[in-house]
């Protein structure tokens, strides 16, 4: 998946957008037959959105995943990142 943000605004750069993909095989508890994860495999997949406001808690772990993940490169619009 390729996520793209063509226009940063006021409105965009102050927002931020979590996700997590994983290997269902992976993250199976040991024992799981193969059935059940084709039976999950097959299922129609949706995607569920929150729209919260003002949670810094999210905002906090949400700068320490970046940081963690992109530690070489971090860039910021702001020179105090909430949480860090």
């Amino acid at each position: 998946m390729k996520l793209e943000v063509e226009h940063l605004d006021d409105k965009t750069k102050n927002s931020f957008i979590r996700y997590i993909f994983t290997d269902i095989e992976k993250a199976s508890p040991k024992g799981t037959s193969k059935k059940i994860i084709e039976a999950w495999k097959s299922q129609p997949k949706t995607i569920s959105l929150h729209h919260i406001k003002n949670n810094l808690e999210a905002l906090k772990q949400y700068n320490q995943h970046v940081v963690y993940q992109a530690h070489k490169s971090v860039l910021s619009a702001s020179k105090v990142c909430y949480g860090l």
